[in-house]
């Protein structure tokens, strides 16, 4: 069971990788052989891992935690195994092996996600967050709820020109904008012309036009 928050899994870790650095010390094995280097060789890495690793704690945080749990766990078996492995069982035995346990359980029972993240990484807010990507388009394409109602009439499903131009004429397809445009009215109005009416020129052009008209025959 994953109980222990990973800011206190850095303090054990810190507090852990110095007392290991003093065991030699503290526990009278200090000899320059491998029982003292065993210790502190693991009492280094668990110090420096921790410094590296993505948590409350770390200073570079580029370790992720599963990473670290599985370093601690790994350290904790090497430490615990070493007095057999190396051949000091005679000398000095029992610190390394309680140590070494001490490390292996506190990296099987701490949490991987950090503190400061877990609400990130809950079910739901993983589900939200997905949701939310896979609901935004490309940049480059419309939203679905920008799609316009006629899209099937011009995906080919209209029967023929005439009835696209009368979806098109009535607004359905939404390609017309409702805006003044003089120029497409038809022409025949003073308003529509842009001018005022000219009586003057009006006479001129008729009797212009009368007599360069031929003579009936």
């Amino acid at each position: 069971m994953q109980r222990i928050p990973t800011r206190i899994h850095g303090m054990l870790d810190y507090a852990l990788g110095i007392l290991l650095l003093a065991s030699p010390y503290l526990f009278g094995f200090a000899d320059g052989g491998a029982a003292e280097w065993v210790p502190t060789l693991v009492g280094i890495v668990i110090i420096v891992q921790s410094l590296m690793t993505d948590y409350e704690l770390g200073i570079a945080r580029i370790l992720p935690m599963p990473v670290h749990l599985g370093m601690d766990a790994v350290a904790g078996v090497f430490l615990a195994a070493s007095p057999w492995l190396f051949g000091f069982a005679e000398q000095v035995w029992l610190p390394h092996l309680l140590l070494g346990l001490v490390a292996a359980g506190i990296a099987a029972t701490t949490r991987i996600v950090p503190d400061d993240r877990a609400a990130d990484s809950t079910p739901l807010v993983r589900m939200a967050s997905m949701a939310e990507t896979l609901g935004k388009p490309p940049a480059d394409h419309p939203r679905s709820s920008d799609l316009r109602p006629a899209t099937a009439l011009h995906a080919g499903k209209a029967e023929n020109a005439d009835q696209l131009r009368r979806a098109i004429d009535s607004g359905a397809t939404r390609d017309k904008v409702a805006v003044v445009d003089p120029a497409a009215a038809p022409l025949g109005t003073d308003a529509e012309s842009g001018a005022p009416h000219d009586e003057e020129g009006l006479k001129l052009a008729r009797s212009q036009g009368q007599s360069s008209a031929p003579p009936p025959s």
